[in-house]
């Protein structure tokens, strides 16, 4: 009979051991999962959060306006005289994507774009029309109310070229002139942009420069650069 009171005693007590741990992992793990969940929930409502501000400063339009553009061609010998060209008025039009804050986000655009030059060399006059497509990723900075100023590097996609003119024999006929072959020009050129402008509401008006960085012609770069060099007025309208 003792020994049954004691067997029944140990098991008693080890029951009694075992379901105390086992009530105390069970509570320790419902702790970590309130501390897990309390942790998912800020996260979620931080990403939230985040995700409500990039939305507010996410913005995507269409915009184009004028092109004033020439070509600066500087002949290394010195016994040439550098190229002097005439602005060509043109067009650019595209699209634009504006992401982070308000203070300073980045732009990366999209942009057809025409550019070229216009020369008169005696008896012979001719204007030359490079269609680019322009890749600009630019980052603006919000200086005052409403007005932004931005900077970046530009690629830009030869597209297509057209050459036109006209040759004067010197007794009052003419010769017409036309050439649209690109085997002259690269097929891409590098630039850097600069500008500002001033939103209100939906709509921003800007103006910007752009240096030509690399040469426009396969010329031999020991003879010659030419870049193009031009500005641009640009409209835009925030559809996003």
């Amino acid at each position: 009979m003792l020994i049954k009171y004691t067997l029944f005693q140990l098991q008693y007590q080890y029951l009694n051991h075992f379901c105390g741990w086992h009530h105390f992992l069970c509570y320790f793990k419902m702790k970590i999962n309130k501390i897990i969940m309390k942790k998912l929930f800020a996260m979620a409502l931080l990403s939230a959060i985040s995700f409500t501000t990039f939305a507010q400063n996410f913005n995507f339009g269409i915009q184009g306006g004028p092109n004033f553009s020439k070509i600066s061609k500087t002949f290394l010998n010195k016994n040439d005289n550098d190229l002097e060209t005439d602005y060509l008025v043109g067009f650019h039009a595209g699209v634009y994507l504006t992401l982070g804050v308000d203070v300073i986000s980045i732009q990366p655009e999209a942009n057809f774009s025409t550019k070229g030059f216009n020369r008169n060399e005696g008896l012979f006059d001719y204007r030359t029309r490079l269609n680019y497509l322009d890749l600009p990723i630019l980052i603006q900075s919000k200086v005052a109310d409403n007005i932004y100023l931005f900077a970046g590097p530009q690629v830009s996609l030869l597209l297509s070229q057209k050459t036109s003119g006209k040759f004067s024999n010197g007794n009052g006929g003419s010769i017409t002139l036309s050439n649209n072959n690109t085997d002259d020009f690269k097929t891409g050129e590098g630039s850097f942009v600069f500008g500002a402008k001033v939103k209100i509401g939906n709509i921003n008006v800007g103006a910007r420069y752009n240096f030509g960085l690399t040469d426009v012609y396969k010329n031999d770069p020991s003879e010659e650069k030419a870049r193009n060099n031009w500005a641009q007025v640009t409209l835009g309208i925030d559809l996003l």
